[in-house]
């Protein structure tokens, strides 16, 4: 078996081809060549320049019954501009797609996001894969419309996969990510709360991850199936972080922020971040998603298909904890 994987050398990529290899793949990763290859390199991952805005450079790399997975994208983080979203994470999606039928792949395995649904879930009601679409971010929405290109073009012409994941963490994440901040933030004396912590808050360990996307990319012969992938049950902003202060063993000092005053707080900052050219380490949305968004979420559809978590959410944060800790 053949896997080809685009956006391989980042986090969630690199963690695909040590799952990838675990089960006896031969696996290949496209890069557009400005990345750091190391961690590919050190595991014997062929690392292969092509773009996702070049269709050849990738039919040149995509093999008759290869499984294509679509990692590369901007992400939310990045807070891009609505034309660099629409570019790489739709138009790049369907260079990837195209290529994938032109070649004869088997399979393509999309990632798209939590953020495709928008925060409308709740206990009373919880969202699932059919729940109607309200992005309220421009990465949601560009991730939500390569999802339509995706029905559009693939019907009938390759099996496809969607997977919806939260916030992804474990060890190796982008310092930069939400994640990897949230960790960080808790090693320190301080904490800085926002609101009660009494919201939802969607996250998913890198592996469980993984191993979701390969097993659902082995189950299905056809069709397009799509998944709410998480590590199990919503958990609340405030018990997340108790697993995460146990990781660290600390006992921590609590400072709360209502969440009216860090929303303008975020508002200024961005304002003067468009005024000096830099971008806060505060935004809205930021804010939002910490202190107001509910994301509950109902994994049925994963779980009654064969979904199991390789580990718990605690266990997830105790590895990922043990590895920020030896940096």
């Amino acid at each position: 078996m053949r896997a080809v994987i685009t956006g391989g050398t980042g986090f969630l990529g690199s963690h695909l081809a040590d799952t990838l290899l675990e089960k006896n793949y031969e696996v290949i990763c496209l890069s557009r060549g400005l990345t750091d290859t190391s961690y590919l390199d050190s595991i014997k991952v062929p690392v292969i320049k092509a773009s996702i805005t070049d269709k050849k450079s990738l039919e040149d790399n995509i093999k008759e019954g290869d499984t294509v997975f679509h990692i590369a994208a901007i992400l939310g983080a990045a807070k891009a501009s609505k034309e660099q979203y629409q570019k790489i994470n739709v138009e790049g999606t369907v260079n990837v797609l195209e290529a994938a039928i032109a070649k004869k792949a088997k399979t393509f395995v999309f990632i798209s996001s939590f953020g495709t649904m928008g925060p409308v879930g709740t206990p009373e009601k919880p969202m699932t894969e059919e729940t109607p679409c309200k992005p309220d971010s421009l990465y949601g929405e560009s991730k939500y419309e390569a999802e339509q290109k995706i029905k559009e073009l693939a019907k009938d012409k390759i099996t496809c996969i969607i997977v919806r994941a939260p916030i992804i963490f474990g060890p190796r994440a982008n310092q930069n990510s939400a994640a990897s901040k949230l960790f960080n933030n808790m090693r320190k004396k301080t904490f800085v709360i926002i609101g009660d912590t009494e919201n939802y808050f969607p996250i998913c360990y890198v592996k469980n991850l993984t191993s979701a996307m390969i097993h659902f990319a082995g189950k299905h012969a056809a069709g397009i199936h799509t998944y709410i992938i998480a590590d199990g049950d919503p958990v609340k902003f405030r018990g997340l972080l108790a697993h995460i202060s146990r990781a660290f063993g600390v006992n921590k000092r609590i400072v709360r922020i209502p969440y009216l005053l860090a929303y303008s707080i975020a508002a200024v900052l961005e304002l003067t971040g468009k005024l000096f050219g830099f971008t806060p380490m505060l935004s809205r949305d930021i804010v939002k998603g910490m202190a107001k968004s509910v994301y509950f979420y109902d994994l049925s559809k994963a779980r009654n298909d064969g979904y199991k978590p390789v580990a718990t959410l605690e266990e997830g944060v105790i590895i990922t904890a043990d590895y920020i800790k030896n940096l």
